[in-house]
């Protein structure tokens, strides 16, 4: 700032006998600030427990009174820099895992983390044609919880709901793969089969692939947007299919969740992933009387926000944004 007003002065005084000092003055100012900004970095952090919060001021208060009477703060400093680096690794040793259905409005998204970090996944991304879904809400939420790379993200189908923030996620988060089709991928200690016909459909939602994946004893069926037609297809091959959490099919809408879908399978949670007073009227009461008659609890986006089933050692807990 010394060195502009400087040259501002330099200016005024001289005028055009110094412009041309002044010009490289400027250029080499630039090419400064370019060499910084260069070789700056940062180290992210995941959202601090009150744990962590406690030691890092109780340590930085104790310096700052150190420093007033005059005494050496060696200790202090030493200790806050061991507490902020086993924060920052504190994800490699986290022992506990979770499945969140990340609230993005009217679209699906939901994340798998594993204890220890050895698999982060995406199952869709969810999209909104007015906003940047990937930077304003997915980035910032995985950052939180110690995730700063995507082993894989699973897209359903390619409706925009699904998969429109892939683009904007792949650009500023690091994605190691994007998988569109398979039958079986396993990543970290979970396998993820893809139940996907090999029959085709000219609805594109009916193409959807249906996941399904057993995460700490308890089986879970992804279903993209699939219809009745699908589910009936589905009974016909299966006939009965162990599912402890059924993420429901196309927000809830009366097109999916039919009666032929819980003859094959007998779900405890329910998961819709739905925008608040969306357009569509999802979910329909139709959807919600069936899952109700059929003894299902219901977990709604629209109403309760991010749903979260954390998991440690042999148990299961489900959380919402206001709590458990």
């Amino acid at each position: 700032i010394e060195m502009i007003y400087k040259s501002m002065l330099y200016y005024l005084l001289l005028g055009k006998y110094v412009l041309p000092f002044l010009s490289l003055e400027y250029e080499l100012l630039l090419k400064m600030i370019a060499f910084i900004y260069d070789f700056s970095f940062t180290l992210p952090f995941s959202q601090p427990t009150l744990f962590f919060i406690g030691v890092y001021y109780y340590l930085y208060l104790k310096g700052i009174y150190k420093l007033n009477v005059n005494r050496k703060v060696t200790q202090e400093v030493c200790l806050l820099l061991s507490v902020l680096l086993a924060f920052y690794f504190y994800p490699y040793y986290n022992m506990k895992g979770q499945v969140v259905m990340i609230d993005v409005g009217q679209g699906d998204c939901f994340f798998i983390q594993q204890p220890y970090a050895r698999g982060n996944v995406l199952i869709d991304t969810g999209g909104l044609q007015k906003s940047d879904l990937a930077t304003s809400r997915l980035i910032p939420y995985l950052q939180s919880q110690g995730v700063f790379y995507l082993d894989a993200v699973f897209i359903s189908h390619e409706d925009y709901d699904h998969c429109g923030a892939l683009t904007s996620l792949k650009e500023h988060f690091k994605v190691k793969k994007v998988i569109y089709d398979f039958k079986k991928k396993t990543i970290g200690d979970l396998v993820f089969k893809n139940l996907a016909l090999d029959k085709y459909y000219t609805n594109s939602n009916d193409r959807s692939s249906i996941i399904y994946v057993t995460i700490n004893r308890l089986n879970y069926l992804f279903t993209g947007d699939i219809s009745k037609e699908v589910e009936s297809d589905l009974y016909q091959i299966y006939h009965h299919l162990d599912v402890d959490v059924l993420k429901v099919a196309h927000h809830g809408s009366s097109s999916s969740s039919s009666d032929d879908l819980f003859k094959m399978i007998d779900p405890k949670v329910a998961l819709i992933s739905v925008g608040k007073n969306n357009r569509y009227r999802h979910p329909s009461y139709l959807t919600l009387n069936r899952l109700e008659a059929y003894g299902v609890k219901i977990y709604r986006s629209d109403l309760q926000g991010m749903v979260k089933i954390v998991y440690y050692g042999g148990k299961n807990y489900i959380m919402t944004s206001s709590g458990f």
